[in-house]
């Protein structure tokens, strides 16, 4: 069965985005907090050298967010080109609106979730570190239901020639 441009799409584009997004805060944050230690409590703080390959890999991981925006886009963009290509009965218009209504509601939550965390001490340098991520995350309901939008223009308003197909 062919599941290309389905609304379960805009599901896994919402969910994938908030574990992508996570991580890379995790991670950056881990290194950061990584990075400190060994720079002020070892003997590495000691050597140029090492402490300058240190601060090159927290810059090469601040551009995460750069390559999240990058990610973002490129699904929007995979998500309407497949949906594109679809050939869909209008009658499949009330369960893809079923859907994109749950992904409203599943975006919400994450949204809700992403705002808990950014409340931890743990997380509170995020917001400028990697202010990408953190605006996509705080209008994560709004962003989903643009593209679910975008989706069903796509996917649902297509002028067909009746005798080509095309």
């Amino acid at each position: 069965m062919n599941k290309k441009g389905s609304g379960r799409d805009l599901i896994f584009f919402i969910a994938f985005l908030f574990f992508i997004g996570i991580g890379f805060f995790v991670g950056f944050r881990t290194y950061d907090t990584i990075k400190t230690e060994l720079i002020d409590n070892s003997p590495v703080g000691d050597n140029q050298q090492a402490t300058d390959a240190l601060n090159d890999v927290a810059d090469t991981i601040a551009m995460f967010d750069y390559f999240f925006i990058v990610l973002f886009i490129s699904m929007i963009l995979g998500m309407m080109i497949s949906s594109f290509f679809v050939d869909i009965h209008p009658i499949f218009y009330v369960f893809f609106v079923l859907m994109w209504i749950i992904a409203i509601m599943i975006a919400t939550i994450l949204a809700v979730t992403y705002q808990d965390m950014s409340a931890f001490e743990y997380f509170s340098t995020m917001e400028t570190a990697m202010p990408s991520i953190h605006f996509v995350f705080q209008n994560l309901p709004i962003l989903s239901t643009v593209v679910g939008f975008l989706l069903v223009i796509v996917m649902f308003v297509k002028t067909r020639n009746p005798y080509t197909g095309v």
